[in-house]
């Protein structure tokens, strides 16, 4: 009897021990997704394609070598400053380097900001803000999500079922993002950011939950063998 005791007591902290490594491990792998996807990856990449779809026609040709540009700062500020074209004035527009304003653009009479551009996603947006957009949208969804769904992490077997679910849904998203090829869907790509994002803060939610049981579990394992303390 004090054997099988002994047996079941070792199997016992064996599969407490496992579970504290899966933990461990999940929480590694986990934090690919945020280093990756949400700093790197999806920020920029949703900028790229916003950016693309936002300038696609409408990005004047920069001024070519045969131009000769007038741009110094003080042609500028007196309006003396001029683009032309073997000695005439250039009528077409064209882009340029101005010192000390940036990229301008020549209309065929003077220098002016070069139009700006926006997307459209729940909103007109600079095509610059839309990772910085997306991303609040994603947490703004997120405290909705929690609110909804955090709860369940609380009862029973739900928090393993949904560990798995929400883990699935965000790696199921990001494959997602190989079909987001063309810069017109800029939207696409955002919208599985957000998902993306979403789901994986569920997965830290359910992740979480597992910390007090497995505490409660490894203050029970450090009184093994229960008898040593009778």
């Amino acid at each position: 009897m004090v054997f099988k005791e002994l047996r079941d007591e070792i199997a016992q902290r064996k599969g407490e021990s496992r579970e504290r490594v899966g933990w461990y491990v999940y929480d590694w792998a986990d934090q690919a997704f945020v280093s990756v996807v949400v700093t790197l990856f999806g920020p920029l990449f949703v900028n790229l394609l916003a950016t693309e779809h936002a300038f696609a026609g409408k990005v004047t040709p920069s001024c070519n070598a045969s131009v000769t540009c007038v741009t110094d700062r003080s042609s500028f500020l007196s309006g003396t400053g001029s683009c032309t074209y073997d000695g005439a004035l250039l009528l077409s527009e064209c882009r340029v380097c101005v010192q000390g304003e940036g990229t301008m653009m020549w209309n065929g009479t003077g220098f002016v900001p070069p139009p700006e551009a926006t997307v459209w996603f729940f909103g007109d947006w600079s095509p610059v803000s839309m990772s910085s957009w997306t991303i609040s949208l994603s947490v703004m969804v997120q405290v909705v999500v929690f609110i909804t769904f955090g709860a369940w992490a609380d009862y029973g077997t739900i928090r393993h079922r949904g560990l798995i679910y929400a883990t699935v849904i965000a790696c199921i998203v990001d494959l997602l993002f190989i079909v987001v090829g063309s810069p017109s869907l800029y939207w696409l790509a955002a919208t599985l950011f957000i998902v993306a994002n979403v789901a994986h803060g569920l997965t830290i939610v359910y992740y979480y939950s597992y910390l007090p049981l497995i505490v409660d579990d490894h203050k029970c394992a450090r009184t093994w063998p229960p008898h040593a303390h009778a």
